[in-house]
């Protein structure tokens, strides 16, 4: 039996007790009030009573011309609580929110390398292929920033 449950973000106080390695920075109280105004975004939490032991961000993609699509921005789990099956989980809740939106599709991106992210994602059985792509990315950090 699993010790934690799926739920979606829909308020900041859940975000106040978040276990190591779910995210990759502090959390921000503003981005999160931002994040769940914005109705193209979606985070689902793996939660461990009223701990936050991994999520799965993704935002809406519309496109006048396509069905809807979902990318998948970020998948985190905490350091003690991998291996128990739940970035498989987290997507699965994103897939069926995804469902509930007409998308078509769904996108992932990952660092090459990852293996065991590789293997969680291929648990759920991904038309993929590896493919030449060349990813553009800009900084548009404020001078003030750097």
């Amino acid at each position: 039996m699993k010790a934690w449950m799926i739920t979606a973000l829909q308020s900041e106080s859940q975000l106040e007790q978040v276990a190591e390695g779910v995210f990759d920075l502090d959390i921000r109280a503003a981005e999160v009030k931002g994040f769940i105004k914005d109705s193209a975004h979606i985070m689902m939490l793996a939660v461990s009573t009223n701990l936050v032991v991994g999520m799965a961000s993704a935002v809406l993609i519309r496109h006048p011309d396509k069905r809807n699509e979902l990318w998948i921005n970020e998948v985190g789990v905490g350091d003690h609580y991998r291996g128990q099956g739940m970035a498989p989980a987290l997507l699965e809740a994103l897939f069926t929110w995804a469902r509930t939106h007409e998308c078509q599709n769904v996108w992932l991106l990952m660092d090459e390398g990852n293996l065991s992210a590789e293997r969680s994602y291929r648990k759920l059985s991904p038309s993929s292929e590896r493919r030449d792509t060349v990813m553009f990315e800009w900084s548009l950090k404020p001078a003030s920033d750097e």
